[in-house]
């Protein structure tokens, strides 16, 4: 602050680009006058005399201003501490990944890449050990790291916990054929990144090759509202808007968000499902954290993540995203290719790149994949070069059983199979006196889902289907249950009813009668219609 203070008369004689500063005196009058004044203590006035002030901006060690220039925004009571301010930042991280990032973006200048920026973050301190930034505007008030930008594909890893959550598994089938909805007075129509269809494919291999149809119909069945709140929860605070202004949109990464959310968002998944705000000063007390998922659902995320065979549909056999250690990686590009990220963790790190043009200008088909992975493997193996690493959190109540690729079901010996992760109670059936007994469910409505009814359409002709879990079912019929009371009955094969909307808060259920004179009942559903 001294320095600061005497800077204001003349900082041109002060160009930190013209060699040595010396500005002792003028730093040692103004100490005689805050001394007089009571400012400092008399032990601070000896100290600022006895230390000599030279500064060689060439010897600068590392660029931090953004970063500094955050943690004194953030942090109100900066202006009443005394003293030295130990931040999180690690000056060698820093410095290396400023290098790796700086070198990146003048490869990439011929594909329009101006900007860059890079966060690195230790998973058990949570502590920010690196916020870099590069390219044109990086040494000006833009600071890449908290400028909101349209995430692509990157959120989709929390939409997919979000369905663990409500009994999907890993295996659940996801229709991915075309799909279009009106808008206005036109329609829109999704498409995958290749432009191809798999059909009905297992939720596993959805997220591994960050299919936009499957997503599109998973956040259909679990609704924006829940999914905006669970981003929310994560602390995406950028995405301020109704739910119904995103749509089922948010699901490809339509609403802005930052770096820094980002990075803290998976960070949360690298500490099983516990989420708590990231730290900028080393002596500051751990923020309350918040349970957003298990760590069962954590595990199953990571382990699609990091699994290279889920990705070979879209990706094929990319060695940018298969690193030496352990590393569940998820990549995103924005519409026009305007936003190119990589974010992953491993056991001890999380690491977020954006690459793009802070303009807004797109830049020449720079993806996700192909730009900011490259960044990403740099660093990574930079950290792991002096860090002992180990395999990513696999929740040890997890039931691995062997199934069959096509339809997701227990594998029989006759199918081309792979072995899958389950949250216990969710795996698929298991044969007991050569008979299925397998885990039936409602899987619309989701728990918690909030529906809101539309003014324009009169209240008898709104309805919202009610699903059971796709199961082979050997029962003579269903029993569809609202609020506890019986409201149709429908045969086996009809495993969905459309029931008239009703305002208020509510309960869902559905018996299944069989040859067995009791029935089985699903466990009940709250949702609620406003």
């Amino acid at each position: 602050m001294m320095a600061l203070a005497v800077l204001i008369r003349a900082p041109s004689r002060l160009d930190l680009h013209k060699g040595v500063i010396k500005i002792e005196a003028p730093i040692a009058r103004l100490a005689k006058l805050a001394l007089k004044a009571n400012v400092i203590t008399q032990i601070d006035y000896e100290a600022i005399l006895k230390t000599p002030l030279q500064i060689r901006a060439s010897h600068l060690p590392i660029q931090a201003a953004h970063f500094v220039n955050y943690v004194s925004q953030t942090n109100q009571a900066l202006e009443k501490t005394s003293g030295r301010l130990h931040t999180t930042l690690d000056g060698n991280i820093q410095q290396k990944v400023q290098t790796i990032l700086d070198q990146r973006v003048q490869d990439l200048k011929h594909k329009k890449v101006n900007n860059g920026a890079v966060l690195v973050v230790d998973n058990k301190t949570r502590q920010i050990l690196a916020w870099v930034n590069a390219g044109k505007f990086s040494s000006n008030q833009i600071d890449a790291v908290t400028t909101p930008r349209q995430p692509g594909s990157t959120l989709k890893p929390f939409l997919y916990a979000l369905a663990l959550k409500n009994s999907w598994t890993a295996a659940s089938l996801i229709d991915d054929s075309p799909l279009a909805q009106a808008v206005g007075t036109g329609l829109h129509s999704f498409r995958n990144y290749s432009r191809h269809h798999y059909g009905p494919i297992r939720m596993r291999d959805a997220l591994g090759n960050s299919l936009n149809i499957p997503a599109i119909r998973a956040i259909k069945s679990l609704g924006v509202a829940n999914f905006l709140q669970t981003l929310h929860r994560l602390g995406f605070t950028s995405l301020t808007a109704h739910y119904d202004y995103y749509g089922e949109g948010l699901a490809l990464g339509n609403g802005a968000v930052t770096l820094l959310e980002l990075v803290q968002a998976y960070t949360s998944l690298a500490n099983q499902g516990n989420f708590s705000a990231l730290k900028v000063l080393a002596n500051a007390r751990s923020s309350k954290t918040r349970h957003i998922f298990s760590p069962e659902i954590t595990s199953i995320i990571a382990d699609i993540l990091s699994d290279s065979d889920a990705r070979r549909l879209e990706f094929g056999v990319s060695a940018l995203l298969r690193l030496p250690v352990q590393t569940a990686v998820k990549t995103g590009t924005s519409n026009d290719y305007r936003d190119a990220w990589a974010v992953g963790f491993n056991s001890n790190y999380t690491v977020g790149v954006w690459l793009g043009n802070l303009d807004q200008q797109p830049m020449l088909q720079v993806s996700g994949s192909s730009g900011s992975a490259l960044v990403l493997r740099a660093v990574f193996n930079e950290l792991n070069r002096y860090n002992k690493t180990r395999a990513l959190y696999l929740s040890p109540k997890l039931v691995q059983m062997q199934i069959c690729r096509k339809t997701g079901e227990l594998a029989t010996g006759n199918c081309p199979s792979r072995m899958e992760w389950f949250i216990p109670g969710t795996e698929p059936a298991t044969v007991i006196e050569n008979k299925p007994i397998k885990k039936i469910y409602l899987t619309q409505p989701s728990p918690g889902l909030q529906i809101a009814m539309d003014p324009r359409i009169p209240d008898e002709n709104e309805a919202f289907a009610l699903r059971l879990s796709n199961t082979d079912l050997q029962a003579k019929k269903i029993e569809w249950l609202m609020d506890g009371k019986v409201i149709a009955t429908s045969s086996a094969k009809q495993r969905q009813l459309l029931w008239n909307l009703e305002l208020g808060t509510h309960t869902a259920q559905a018996k299944i009668w069989s040859d067995s004179d009791a029935p089985f009942t699903t466990a009940s559903v709250r949702f609620y219609v406003k």
